[in-house]
């Protein structure tokens, strides 16, 4: 349509954690993935705490990743409208092959919001899994990224 990359509206958040810091215990069940830090955010009226993305009314395309280890026996994350209680996208299924490896659920498509609301991602995983269920640090010296959602306001 013509509308360069610099002026697409876009937020951008994720989980950061210092290097070599692990992603977080997962739970038998659907847990909140932690957001904690935004990179970009040019919508106005949008915003992050407490793990809670705010968006106001609008048309949006979303792509989001939450990892989760092989010892959780698989998982599923979801965007979900926290304000509504009800789920806005279901994202991929996933089974990592082994109890060391990670396989990343996948959240993409397109929903519309009314009004303002409080959107989150959940992730349902199979297992608990101490430290490592949400994901294992690279240990790289630099820092560690988990989840992380992307969010494009369209109309």
């Amino acid at each position: 349509d013509g509308t360069a990359i610099t002026d697409t509206l876009h937020l951008y958040v994720r989980d950061e954690k210092s290097t070599a810091t692990a992603g977080g215990s997962s739970v038998a069940g659907t847990q909140v993935r932690t957001l904690n830090t935004v990179v970009t955010n040019t919508i106005t009226g949008a915003s992050l705490a407490s793990n809670l993305i705010t968006l106001p009314a609008g048309t949006y395309e979303i792509l989001a990743r939450a990892p989760a280890a092989g010892a959780t026996n698989g998982s599923q994350a979801s965007l979900y409208n926290n304000t509504d209680a009800s789920t806005i996208i279901i994202g991929s299924s996933s089974a990592p092959g082994d109890v060391v490896s990670l396989a990343d659920s996948w959240v993409a498509g397109r929903f519309t919001l009314a009004a303002t609301k409080d959107v989150k991602i959940n992730h349902f995983t199979q297992s608990v899994q101490a430290t490592f269920g949400l994901g294992r640090p690279s240990g790289s010296g630099l820092t560690e990224v988990f989840t992380e959602v992307q969010i494009w306001k369209v109309a």
